[in-house]
């Protein structure tokens, strides 16, 4: 009987997108490590390496498997570093540097985004109501054009008729999501940036990275127990 090919598991990164109607829409990707680059959920379902979804309580993440492939992603090449032995011991610690440790391993994976018509008022009830600082603006491709954020409202105020587009700041920076973290902490220190947009080949928002997801990977990473950021956890 032929022994069962082995597989890997890649975590869902979601975009949610609040349109100016008050519609919230939902994008779900995955890296593929066959295809090298970043697929739809959906369009992984009539692939043949698919293999199902699955809810991972620990990290509190969503998950895709399939079966392994050429080029496993950074967390499938980790998980299969720790199952080899000792051998790859040296490999380990060479993925687990903040220079050769990309930014899509510790990004947040829940991302709320808004267009840049949304009132203001929507958008203070979206922040509020998601418990997060501010959100990036984005394109009907959902490619980054700016960032808005809870100081961006206080500091033009609330107006009937403001849009988020009178109060947003120009998208300056973003991060590919093969990034290493060591160039994403200098980028953020250099330029006094708390957040930044993570996007993919194509330039649409797969993730955010924020100092604190940059904080808990440190913290982690020198034994210490924290829990995950609130930002990549589901629900």
């Amino acid at each position: 009987m032929a022994s069962r090919a082995p597989y890997c598991e890649l975590e869902i990164r979601v975009r949610q997108t609040l349109a100016a109607d008050g519609t919230t829409s939902s994008f779900s990707t995955v890296a593929c490590p066959r295809q090298a680059c970043t697929v739809r959920v959906n369009e992984c379902v009539d692939c043949e390496e698919y293999i199902g979804l699955s809810f991972d309580r620990e990290e509190q993440t969503a998950l895709l498997h399939c079966y392994e492939n050429e080029g496993p992603t950074p967390r499938q090449s980790l998980r299969s570093f720790l199952a080899s032995g000792e051998r790859e011991g040296f490999w380990r610690k060479l993925h687990e540097r903040a220079d050769c440790t990309p930014v899509s391993r510790i990004m947040s994976l829940n991302v709320q985004c808004v267009t840049e018509n949304v009132t203001l008022s929507a958008l203070a009830t979206s922040l509020l109501d998601g418990g997060i600082s501010g959100a990036p603006v984005v394109d009907e491709k959902g490619h980054p054009i700016g960032v808005v954020s809870k100081t961006d409202l206080l500091r033009h105020g609330v107006t009937p008729n403001g849009r988020v587009k009178s109060v947003m700041t120009p998208m300056t920076f973003t991060l590919h999501e093969d990034q290493s973290v060591s160039k994403a902490a200098a980028l953020m220190a250099y330029e006094g940036i708390h957040r930044l947009p993570v996007v993919d080949a194509a330039g649409a928002v797969v993730g955010l990275l924020s100092s604190l997801d940059i904080l808990h990977w440190l913290a982690c990473k020198t034994g210490n127990t924290v829990p995950a950021p609130r930002s990549r956890r589901r629900g």
